[in-house]
């Protein structure tokens, strides 16, 4: 089932969900903006991708006025302006937050969120949006534009309240580390 405005600020207001503004609260989605960290694939035009060897990433640069230029054909890992997800607070509410475009952002010709777009029951922090530019010209999109929202859906079960402890899980709104994995 997925929670609609009225369920969303409920959720919000008893700290089951986490989001930097309730302004961002559309009838069924709560809205996110890009933050002002970019990446993309370090390979060039004609090198392969080697899915067995960690990934080397470069960062991009926007420019002085915030906006960044997201070239075609290429993968670009954004993040989101600010804290999203859920809570568990030890009552057996939980939700499952599933990243989604806007339908403007798609109008546009860009794809957001090409498969990571299923949170974790419990997770809070920064998003790696993952943007495509599908058109044959570059975009410009600045930091703060909302590109993306939200979809929270009802979790049949929780977690233990300790699924998120420990380093080994991306629990932190510092920044989004890339952690080479290799594929099998």
């Amino acid at each position: 089932m997925i929670l609609t405005k009225r369920a969303l600020l409920s959720a919000i207001e008893l700290g089951h969900i986490v989001c930097p503004s309730i302004d961002l609260v559309d009838e069924n989605s709560i809205r996110f903006a890009l933050g002002e960290d970019m990446w993309t694939c370090a390979a060039g035009p004609g090198e392969i991708v080697d899915l067995s060897e960690p990934r080397e990433f470069e960062r991009v640069h926007g420019t002085w006025d915030g906006y960044f230029t997201i070239e075609p054909d290429r993968v670009y890992i954004g993040t989101t302006a600010g804290e999203h997800g859920t809570r568990l607070l030890g009552d057996g509410i939980a939700y499952v937050p599933e990243m989604r475009a806007r339908s403007t952002t798609g109008r546009h010709g860009l794809t957001v969120a090409l498969c990571a777009g299923m949170g974790d029951v419990g997770y809070c922090g920064r998003w790696a949006v993952e943007i495509v530019n599908n058109n044959h010209v570059p975009v410009r999109i600045r930091a703060g534009a909302h590109i993306g929202q939200f979809v929270y859906h009802t979790a049949s079960t929780s977690c233990p309240d300790d699924a998120y402890i420990g380093d080994d899980r991306y629990q932190t709104t510092a920044g989004i580390r890339f952690l080479p994995k290799v594929l099998v």
